[in-house]
């Protein structure tokens, strides 16, 4: 009897084993469909079926899941026009004769800031926007466009979008993988 018992008990195991292991393969395949910039609804229905997947994280995803999102290395790669467009959008409108040569002086070249740069101008906000995205830090690159004067902020509108679908398909990654049984 406790022969059975103890086999009973190893093929319990070894289940919740093999079932572990499953979701976070499944897991690791979402993230990497995810990272790639693909579509993963494929994906996303699979670890949805697997038992121990976070309901809420899959229910948060699936509206990114036809599409997929912009990878961080494309959200890098395009954000040098949209930062010349919120710098653009952010300068005021020439008045006189003298103002509008300047302005269409200035507007043959573009100077953006590489770095964190202090004050509140749209120059420092899009310094410190391209070193968040740099770093890979979207909450913080979210929070500073948030700063941004209006026009400017529908300027970039598109690609704030963008970056908000990367950094909750993000967040919601690291939340699903901390709800498989593996992270437990």
């Amino acid at each position: 009897s406790g022969d059975v018992k103890t086999l009973g008990a190893a093929a319990e195991n070894q289940a919740s084993d093999q079932r572990t292991a499953a979701v976070a393969l499944a897991a690791t395949s979402l993230k990497t469909a995810i990272d790639a910039g693909k579509p993963f609804e494929k994906e996303l229905a699979y670890f949805a079926s697997l038992d121990g997947a976070s309901a809420d994280a899959i229910a948060a995803l699936q509206p990114y899941a036809q599409g997929g999102v912009p990878t961080l290395a494309d959200l890098q790669s395009s954000f040098g026009s949209v930062a010349n467009a919120i710098l653009k959008a952010s300068k005021p409108d020439a008045t006189g004769m003298g103002e509008t040569l300047i302005g269409n002086q200035q507007n043959l070249v573009s100077v953006r800031p590489s770095g964190a740069e202090e004050g509140d101008t749209p120059r420092a906000v899009v310094g410190r926007m391209t070193a968040a995205l740099g770093s890979g830090d979207l909450r913080s690159m979210l929070s500073e466009a948030s700063s941004l004067p209006e026009a400017a902020q529908t300027a970039a509108k598109p690609f704030l979008s963008d970056v908000e679908a990367r950094a909750s398909t993000n967040d919601l990654l690291l939340s699903a993988f901390a709800q498989t049984p593996a992270a437990q």
